[in-house]
């Protein structure tokens, strides 16, 4: 195989990319102007032959020139061209995740030693601690993560803690995540106010703190560690549990002899990477050429699992032999780093393009970075990497927001955080390829941009902190129009035009959670039935709210009950929320949890059901909803 590391080869893969860029940005920029049109020329059909420009027809013809030239010179590196008709099928199996999984753990089983070892030591300190030590890929934090998970170690602490520490030990930063993992509303306090919050939270509790990761051998960062954590609470039956890679670490950290993992037979390897790997049935040659492999695998169970993976995909046994055989087996050494070897192996095999490009652009996120899967799902649309038929989308960086942002005319994701800007260019309702807009920590922006319904391709609109009343923003007008809108956290009702209830109608791909506030502003049962909650199956958590300030709306009064009567939801909801609901009873479908139109159960799935400051009501739901 030819390698990328060739200079020749890597200068022709690096044309070529330049000419699929142009080629991409061409294609882009012809959409744009269609998508302009069609915004220009709202609710008419596109079926009319689009004319393009001669400047455009020109770029066509100087890229499949620079493609021709590229192609005649493909021979020179013994490379081959193959037209890809399809993507391969790829199963979604639940097992092949990268979770703990109690079936593969395998060769450990001392979870429960540990456990037992940790709840029955005898502690005069304060804090127990003990360490799990062991090179790179051999499974300390899995092993952790068994002892976290394991219901004695959950009987005996009240309070467990899980914080991935890597290569800096900084004080403040463990306190800080600590606190994460209790309450995520609360991590921008002060240095002080942490320590007090800890306090409260973790004073008079057993705890269990698993850092895992640790690298930094400073023994002063430490004791300050261990000095804020007695402060915090001095009481005994406090255990901490380290992994870390080092030695030195466990020497000047522990209080109790510290467990190093040793690494697995070749059985047992085989084990996990036969769990992996063969999807149908297990055949006598792949059998063979799997044991072989293994043995590469340096016992190391997280190799197993890599290579595993990378060879569910594969029947073939000639893709097993180029396995088997592959030059990556001479790289290995003795110091572990064999297993970023492996992870290579198994990126050069992913079945498409778009897989590795997938995998290579995480790159960009720091190491440790809690990755939100619908995030980066979102980031991997936005560059394209993802078939238009996976219903996500892409993130992007912070953008500094000129009103030439309007230039941008291949922009899939516009990320606005963290700061001061009170409102978004008007422009930025010209970027009609824009997919997603995630707005993050801007108290200061009170409004979205007006024609922000421009935006036809729109899918995703995230905003923070809409719950609480001074920062949350109205919602533009003629929402309707963004038929394609599968996230939209909230929906704000005014007696304008284009701000009615009804612009809910055609938004029938609204999934996951939805707030409607300003119900106050609703006529009617018939208005609030033009909302079409009951088509829209894939919301499961719903919100009712009207305003605090509800007595001084004019010719919208003593009509909550047929409101709220029209807003009747689907039957799979799993969450309801009713607040500041003025009406002294409740419509049927609430109080009997049946479906008016047809008699069936209403609330089957429904596990989260809220009433607040419904203070009129005479009667309560029978649907164990449990008023505050």
């Amino acid at each position: 195989m030819r390698q990328v590391s060739d200079d020749s080869l890597r200068i022709w893969l690096t044309k070529l990319q330049d000419v699929a860029y142009e080629a991409d940005n061409l294609l882009d920029e012809i959409d744009y102007e269609i998508l302009q049109q069609r915004v220009s020329t709202q609710n008419q059909t596109m079926d009319q032959v689009c004319s393009f420009s001669s400047c455009n027809l020109n770029r066509v013809k100087t890229i499949n020139q620079s493609l021709a030239k590229i192609v005649n010179t493909v021979a020179h590196f013994n490379l081959r061209m193959e037209f890809a008709t399809s993507n391969p099928k790829i199963i979604l199996d639940k097992n092949m995740d990268s979770l703990v999984n109690d079936s593969e753990v395998v060769g450990r089983g001392y979870d429960v030693y540990i456990v037992n070892k940790l709840t029955s030591s005898s502690n005069q300190h304060g804090i127990s601690i003990l360490h799990i030590v062991g090179v790179a890929g051999l499974g300390k934090s899995t092993l952790a993560k068994e002892v976290y998970n394991h219901e004695q170690a959950k009987k005996h602490s009240n309070v467990l803690v899980w914080v991935n520490v890597s290569k800096n030990l900084d004080v403040k930063g463990i306190l800080r995540e600590i606190l994460k993992s209790l309450n995520k509303d609360l991590i921008d306090l002060e240095d002080i106010a942490i320590l007090k919050e800890l306090w409260e939270r973790m004073h008079g509790k057993k705890y269990l703190l698993v850092l895992d990761d640790v690298r930094n051998e400073d023994h002063e960062e430490w004791n300050t560690l261990r000095r804020y954590l007695l402060r915090i609470n001095s009481s005994t039956s406090n255990n901490i549990i380290v992994t870390t890679r080092s030695n030195s670490v466990a020497q000047i950290m522990g209080t109790v002899s510290p467990y190093c993992l040793d690494e697995l037979s070749n059985d047992e390897c085989w084990s996990i990477l036969v769990k992996r790997a063969f999807a149908n049935e297990l055949t006598l040659d792949l059998q063979a050429i799997g044991i072989e492999i293994v043995k590469n695998c340096r016992r190391v169970p997280w190799a197993a699992r890599v290579l595993g993976g990378t060879m569910y995909l594969k029947n073939d046994k000639s893709e097993w032999l180029s396995i088997q055989d592959n030059f990556i087996w001479d790289l290995l050494d003795d110091d572990n780093n064999g297993i970023f070897h492996v992870l290579k192996l198994s990126f050069d095999h992913l079945p498409i393009p778009s897989l590795k490009q997938c995998f290579v652009y995480c790159a960009i996120f720091p190491e440790d970075y809690d990755m939100k899967k619908d995030e980066l799902i979102q980031h991997w649309m936005a560059k394209g990497f993802l078939e238009p038929l996976i219903e996500s989308n892409m993130e992007m960086e912070d953008v500094a927001l000129p009103d030439t942002i309007e230039q941008l005319i291949h922009l899939r994701l516009l990320h606005v955080s963290q700061t001061k800007i009170r409102e978004l260019p008007k422009s930025t309702t010209k970027l009609y390829h824009l997919q997603t807009l995630r707005i993050e920590d801007c108290c200061h922006l009170t409004m979205l941009p007006e024609d922000l319904s421009n935006l036809i391709k729109l899918r995703h609109i995230h905003i923070d902190d809409f719950k609480d009343p001074s920062y949350r923003k109205q919602t533009p007008k003629n929402m309707g129009q963004l038929i394609c809108l599968q996230t939209l956290p909230y929906f704000t009702v005014d007696q304008d035009e284009g701000h009615w209830i009804k612009e809910l109608g055609c938004l029938n791909q609204l999934r996951g959670e939805l707030d409607i506030y300003n119900l106050e502003y609703v006529r009617d049962k018939k208005e609030a039935r033009s909302a079409s909650l009951a088509k829209k199956t894939k919301i499961f958590k719903l919100g009712f709210h009207w305003s605090s300030n509800f007595g001084r709306v004019k010719d919208f009064s003593d009509n909550e009950e047929e409101v709220l009567e029209g807003l009747q939801p689907h039957q799979n909801l799993k969450s309801l929320t009713v607040e500041r609901f003025k009406g002294s009873r409740f419509p049927s479908w609430l109080l009997t949890g049946h479906d008016t139109r047809d008699d069936l159960l209403l609330f089957d799935n429904l596990i989260e059901p809220t009433l607040s400051e419904c203070y009129n009501c005479e009667e309560a739901p029978t649907l164990g909803i449990c008023p505050v």
